[in-house]
């Protein structure tokens, strides 16, 4: 999950973020819910992230580790932060 927020206010930018995650070849544009970029369903990887606002700096963050679990059923859930700064 990928929390994007206000690098001057530190509160989550609650609209028009587009997270990107990127492994590899494979590419997700993130899903938005309940204030939190989420996807890439039970995918391992090490990923790339990539958030972009408009009136803001586009940032990228990672590599993001997504590993199995003990299991080998499902994946470790990351949590990110990302901070965006205005331009």
């Amino acid at each position: 999950s990928v929390e994007v927020g206000d690098a001057a206010t530190g509160a989550i930018i609650p609209n028009g973020v587009t997270v990107i995650a990127q492994d590899g070849s494979y590419t997700e544009t993130l899903a938005f819910i309940f204030d939190t970029h989420v996807g890439a369903g039970e995918r391992p990887g090490a990923y790339t992230l990539t958030a972009a606002k408009d009136g803001f700096v586009t940032k990228m963050v990672g590599p993001i580790t997504v590993a199995m679990d003990e299991d080998m059923c499902h994946v470790l859930t990351q949590s990110v932060a990302i901070s965006l700064e205005a331009n």
